[in-house]
């Protein structure tokens, strides 16, 4: 009989703990509680021999105890059914008080859950299951906050936007902005926001269709003062035969600017084009770009030029472990040499800012998580300085959480970050995972 042995709470934080124990089963359960609380909380499918514990009560005494589980058979939705043996013994740990981490000028305060969605467990083989892909913009005192949610009895997800008062994250209201297609499967995500005057674009990839060549980027504009929605547009691509994926908007030289990659030939390619008062320029084709398969191309202004993150499909193709992260300068005619900002891991799904003289980039990264299977990924934090020299990375987060798909915006001198957070990563058969949605977080001046 297995048992566990050595519990311990291995580190606390304002809103969290971590345990750590050791014992010779594979599975475990955790229960915990508040102290002085008569019912207990469980988490179920625990793999590992240790897990942190998040979104707890700063200033808080807590109890907690594990258990081994002896699996029976697999539900259809695949979680393990089990018998739980002898438990272990309480162990008591107390939260700290919510406190920023400094590193270099700035605050790293805590995150927290936005309540936009409630937590969602997902389906084998539907990653999509839940809110992911949050993006943010400021306007008129409030943050804007665009999610791809996806409803299991429709075909495919849907885009919303909610409106958050900034002082305290409360969310006002949430609304449908693009509707999923309940006529065909659908897959609707990976979006991209910016703020022009009072109208918030949104782009976003469209695919009805397994045949890479079908796939689409779209354009809509919602009018934040009236409310008004615009229908959607499809970009058109500079080569028609080719489909697109994963694009990137910013406003550079007062002008709409859009980043899509286009697939179906041997090689990958990143466009980039302008747009103005609803008329497209030309097509920028980045032709000298290293990788035959780029990824996800997401655009930010810095110094006077556009600055463009991409993902490296083709080291990945390589070595499931490696998904370097570029990035290339665009001064509206010519692209610059492309420049490493993460070589360790995978990375991917970078956003950023600029402020000062330097660009504050938010990105999905595994590399503090090596050999985990891609079950842990944390927010890196990357400053780059002008020029892309200088670079400087920390991480954000540090939960042992699946971290993904950050983006970032500016609040009179602070910087208000949302990603997703999923409990593990969802690839794992055995271990379903939990999206736990939108979290919110805020950066400020030390």
């Amino acid at each position: 009989m297995s048992k566990v042995a050595n519990l311990r709470a291995a580190r606390t934080a304002g809103d969290a703990v971590l345990l750590e124990w050791k014992s010779g089963a594979r599975q475990h359960e955790i229960d915990y509680r508040a102290a002085g609380q008569a019912a207990w909380q469980t988490i179920r499918n625990v793999w590992a021999q240790r897990y942190n514990i998040i979104m707890l009560r700063p200033e808080t005494d807590y109890e907690f105890r594990v258990r081994p589980i002896v699996p029976e058979a697999s539900e259809p939705d695949g979680r393990v059914r089990g018998t739980g043996l002898a438990e272990s013994a309480t162990v008591c740990a107390r939260t700290a008080a919510l406190a920023p981490r400094i590193w270099k000028d700035l605050s790293l305060w805590p995150t927290r859950h936005l309540d936009t969605f409630a937590d969602v467990p997902f389906h084998p083989g539907n990653e999509y299951h839940g809110a992911v892909y949050p993006c943010i913009e400021y306007f008129d005192g409030f943050c804007y906050i665009v999610e791809t949610f996806y409803i299991h009895q429709c075909q495919g997800p849907a885009l919303y936007l909610s409106k958050v008062c900034p002082d305290d994250c409360k969310v006002l209201w949430t609304k449908e902005i693009v509707p999923a297609n309940n006529q065909a499967p659908t897959y609707q995500g990976v979006p991209a926001t910016c703020l022009l005057d009072h109208t918030l674009y949104v782009t976003w990839n469209w695919q009805n269709s397994s045949t890479a060549a079908a796939w689409r980027q779209r354009l809509l504009g919602y009018d934040l003062k009236t409310g008004a929605c615009s229908e959607p547009i499809i970009l058109e691509r500079a080569d028609p035969g080719c489909g697109a994926h994963t694009g990137g908007i910013a406003v550079f030289q007062g002008k709409l600017w859009l980043s899509w990659v286009e697939v179906g030939r041997a090689r990958n390619q990143i466009v980039l084009r302008s747009c103005e008062d609803g008329r497209f320029g030309a097509f920028h084709v980045f032709g000298d770009c290293p990788s035959v398969s780029p990824y996800a191309p997401y655009l930010g202004a810095f110094d006077g030029q556009l600055i463009m993150f991409w993902s490296d499909l083709a080291a990945l193709g390589k070595d499931s472990e490696h998904e370097p992260l570029y990035c290339t300068f665009f001064d509206g005619e010519r692209f610059s040499k492309s420049v490493k900002v993460q070589d360790k891991g995978r990375s991917r799904y970078a956003k950023g800012i600029q402020r000062g003289d330097s660009f504050y980039c938010f990105y999905k990264c595994s590399t503090r998580y090596p050999g985990s299977q891609n079950m842990y990924h944390d927010i890196a934090l990357t400053r780059i300085g002008p020029a892309a020299r200088d670079l400087e990375t920390t991480w954000y987060v540090d939960d042992m959480k699946y971290n993904s798909c950050p983006d970032v915006t500016r609040v009179d001198d602070s910087l208000f970050v949302v990603y997703t957070k999923y409990e593990h990563g969802y690839h794992l058969a055995h271990d379903p995972a939990i999206n736990h949605g939108a979290f919110i977080g805020k950066i400020t001046a030390r």
